[in-house]
Formats: C-alpha cells, sequence, structure tokens
C-alpha cells in the first residue's frame, strides 16, 4: 500500500514538475518571438534609409573614399609580400586595417549621418546605434581574399556609437561588397540600433502574458494541492474504515457465532414441537444471512489492498464445488444446470478463492430472487471465446430494463420492480468490485419478461 502510495504522489509531483517546465519553455519561446518582432518596421524603415544614404560608398558616405586611400595604394605591396614573405604581409596587412578603423572613426566623429537618420525615421530618442566593421580583405586575381585583420580580436571592430550588445535582433544591415576584378578589396559591414534597455522593454511588453501564465501555473497548482489534500483525506477515511471494520469482525462474528451454537441446541431440546422448529429455521436463516453480509462487507473492504492472495486455480473444479456446495441449500424449485463447453484445453487462471466465490453465489442468489417463475432455472456455462474464458449465468428471471442495465453494478442501487425482496443493493456493486480486482471483464445481456445474463470474462494472464 506504501508503494502504491508513494508511486502516486511520484507521478503526481514529476506531472506538476513537467507542467512547470512546460509553461517556462512556453514563456521563453513568446519572449524569442516578441524580442525578434520588435521594433520590426522601424528596422525595415532604417534599413531602406541607411542603404539609399551610401549608395555607392561604405559604411558611411565618405568612407569609401577613406578606405582607397590607404588599401589600394598598398595592393601591389601587400602582393609581392604576401608570395614572398608571408610574416611581413601579416603585419603590414595588420598595420593597414588599423590606419583604416583610426581613418574611419575619425572621419565619423565628426560626421552626423546616422544621427540624422535616427531622429528624421525615429520618434524616440532613447534608441543607440553601432556601425561595426565585419571583413576587410584583399585579391590579386579577383578570386581569392585574404583578410588583413590577422588577429581575430579585430573581427567585428566597432567604428562609432553608443550601442554596446550587438546582436541578430538589433541589427538593423548587414551589406558584403567585393568585386571579382584582380587588385581590388572586399568589405564587410553592419547597422545596429536599439535600445539600452531592450530587454526590460520587451519583458514589459508581454507582461500581460506573462501574468496569465504566473496566474493560470498558480491556479494549477492550487488544484493540485486540494486534490492532493482531497485523496489524502479519502485514503484516510478508507483506512479508517478498513480499520474499523477489521477491529469490529470479530464483535461481530463472536455473538453471531454463539447465536447459531445456541440456537442448535435449542433444536436438540425438544425436535416435536412444531412452534419452537419454526421459530428455529426463523433464527438459522437470518443468522446465516446476517453472517454472509458480514463476511462481504469485510471482503469489499480487502479489495484495496494488495496484499489479498490470489493463485493459480482450475476453474472447471472451481465451479464444480461452488455449484456443488450452493446445490445444499438451495429450494426445491431451483434448477442449476452446468454446461462445460472448454473441457480440457482450459489453462489454469489467477484470482482469489473467496472471491471468486462471492463473485458467483451473488449472480446465483440474484437469479433466484428476481424470478417469478414456479420453477426457477440456472444455465451456468464455462466457454472459451476469441482465445479467452467466459463464464456464463443466464436465468429465466423478470430480466433487466434498458434504463436499469448501467446502474445495477452502482452502491445500493434497487430498481424499483414488483418484486419486493430484502436486500441493500450491494450484491452487483460487490459483483463489480471483484471484476474490477481481477482485472477482468463484465457483460450483461438481459431482456425484460425473459430473463438476464451476466457473461464473466476471465483473463488467465
Amino acid at each position: 500500500m506504501r508503494i502504491t502510495e508513494n508511486r502516486y504522489k511520484i507521478l503526481s509531483f514529476a506531472a506538476l514538475f513537467f507542467l512547470i517546465i512546460l509553461q517556462l519553455k512556453f514563456l521563453i519561446s513568446t519572449y524569442e518571438i516578441t524580442n525578434a518582432q520588435y521594433f520590426l518596421e522601424e528596422r525595415e524603415l532604417l534599413n531602406r534609409r541607411y542603404r539609399e544614404g551610401i549608395v555607392n560608398d561604405y559604411v558611411y558616405p565618405g568612407g569609401k573614399r577613406i578606405i582607397d586611400s590607404v588599401i589600394l595604394h598598398e595592393i601591389d605591396t601587400l602582393a609581392i609580400l604576401y608570395d614572398n614573405d608571408i610574416k611581413r604581409f601579416q603585419s603590414y596587412g595588420d598595420s593597414l586595417y588599423r590606419k583604416v578603423i583610426h581613418d574611419l572613426r575619425n572621419g565619423l566623429r565628426a560626421d552626423t549621418f546616422f544621427t540624422s537618420l535616427l531622429r528624421e525615421n525615429l520618434n524616440d530618442n532613447d534608441f543607440l546605434h553601432c556601425v561595426m566593421l565585419l571583413e576587410l580583405s584583399v585579391t590579386n586575381d579577383g578570386v581569392n581574399y585574404i583578410a588583413l585583420d590577422g588577429q581575430t580580436e579585430y573581427a567585428g571592430v566597432p567604428m562609432g556609437g553608443s550601442l554596446r550588445s550587438f546582436n541578430k535582433n538589433n541589427e538593423i544591415t548587414r551589406i558584403s561588397v567585393s568585386s571579382p576584378i584582380e587588385n581590388t578589396y572586399r568589405i564587410s559591414f553592419a547597422w545596429h540600433v536599439d535600445y539600452e534597455s531592450r530587454s526590460t522593454r520587451v519583458m514589459l511588453q508581454m507582461l500581460p502574458v506573462f501574468l496569465l501564465s504566473l496566474i493560470s501555473l498558480a491556479m494549477v497548482v492550487v488544484i493540485y494541492i486540494m486534490i492532493y489534500q482531497n485523496w489524502h483525506k479519502q485514503k484516510r477515511l478508507s483506512m479508517m474504515t478498513t480499520d474499523f471494520l477489521n477491529s469490529v469482525t470479530h464483535e461481530f462474528n463472536t455473538p453471531l457465532a454463539s447465536i447459531i451454537v445456541a440456537n442448535q441446541s435449542l433444536k436438540n431440546l425438544n425436535a416435536s414441537d412444531d412452534k419452537l422448529q419454526l421459530i428455529h429455521a426463523v433464527i438459522q436463516r437470518q443468522s446465516v444471512r446476517l453472517q454472509r453480509l458480514i463476511n462481504q462487507t469485510i471482503s469489499v473492504t480487502k479489495l484495496e489492498e494488495e496484499s489479498v492472495d490470489q493463485g493459480l486455480y482450475d476453474i472447471q473444479d472451481l465451479l464444480h464445488q461452488i455449484l456443488h456446495d450452493y446445490n445444499l441449500n438451495k429450494r426445491n424449485e431451483v434448477v442449476i444446470e452446468f454446461d462445460d463447453q472448454v473441457g480440457s484445453s482450459a489453462n489454469p487462471v489467477l484470482l482469489n478463492e473467496f472471491l471468486f466465490t462471492t463473485l458467483i453465489f451473488n449472480l446465483l442468489d440474484n437469479a433466484v430472487k428476481f424470478n417469478t417463475s414456479s420453477k426457477k432455472i440456472i444455465h451456468v456455462k464455462l466457454i472459451q471465446q476469441n482465445n479467452e474464458l467466459q463464464v456464463s449465468i443466464r436465468d429465466n428471471g423478470i430480466g433487466i430494463s434498458e434504463k436499469a442495465k448501467n446502474k445495477v453494478f452502482d452502491q445500493f442501487y434497487r430498481e424499483s420492480e414488483k418484486i419486493k425482496t430484502a436486500g441493500l443493493g450491494l450484491g452487483l456493486f460487490y459483483v463489480k468490485k471483484i471484476v474490477d480486482f481481477h482485472r477482468w471483464n463484465i457483460k450483461l445481456n438481459s431482456v425484460v419478461g425473459k430473463g438476464s445474463e451476466f457473461i464473466i470474462v476471465l483473463s488467465r494472464t
């Protein structure tokens, strides 16, 4: 029982954990989508205006002239060094790269190009920007390009602006220019524009989604806690009920056994007194009935426990034994017929003997109680269908209406009928509990006025 409880706890908390993880993944995905779409229209507008402003130019207006003045005059020198002394090429190329960066930065300090672009196209003065030099390479044959920045620290060098965070989400444009001709260079540069507090602004924009997600997650956690508390309370009540029934079993059965023994002694005192014999018969019958009700009630409480023993039984021998015992106490107008259609091919079935006996007895009792025929015929049949063993109990009683078929297995349910019989409406409820405990199936076929048939489909695994 403790193992099952721990298993349920682990499954519950695992489900809650994965739900929280799923919610976090949803929030992260929402953030990434919102971040990618943030001021998208403004970025497209700036991209268009920037490209229009540097037609036939690099980095910013006048940038091409600065780069040409440094690189084009040294193309031949770089080619000679590359072919004869690779180390001097790297050193000289690096110095030229540094000079290009220095001159571009100096030219940008006095330039208002980017400031004007932002002011004219955006209504927000909080935007920051930065223009980056990504690559500067030279070629002698127009095919193979050699990077001048021999040291990786110069990859992606900022030329100007106050923005310090660069990524795909704030990149306005990325431009690469090259020519398939000899003695030229290739240049790549990018422009980034963003808020200094972009993450905070994105979070504020998705605040409603975040709050809804948080509220829904809190509600799920509260529901989990309420369900767990309710389950724990029900479990405690169930255990209290089981403990109570187990503790009073002896208190019920001890005086009942004394009544039965005293009644037997009373019968032996004066066998000729008809009135005394009638009283004895009433006491005996009601005592046996009370004893059966007590045993059924106790047995059903045990169905919730994992300690109920099960074993492999020969179903044919067990049915013969049960029907033999039932025949000993049945009335004369009751006829029980057993038809074994399986024979020697029947395999052993895993079951609890006491519970299976209770199941068959309850179905037989119902077949007798709800029967107005002068001769009450009960057909018990063992068959094998679709590789499954089935026990069929069919009677010629009053039958069950279509409306009641779905309710007859409910606890305390009694269909309003013409026959007034004693009982609590627990017989078929016990039957269903026993079937569920063994993980079997039960089928009901019934026609009002012609009888009912209960089919127990046995599992042999």
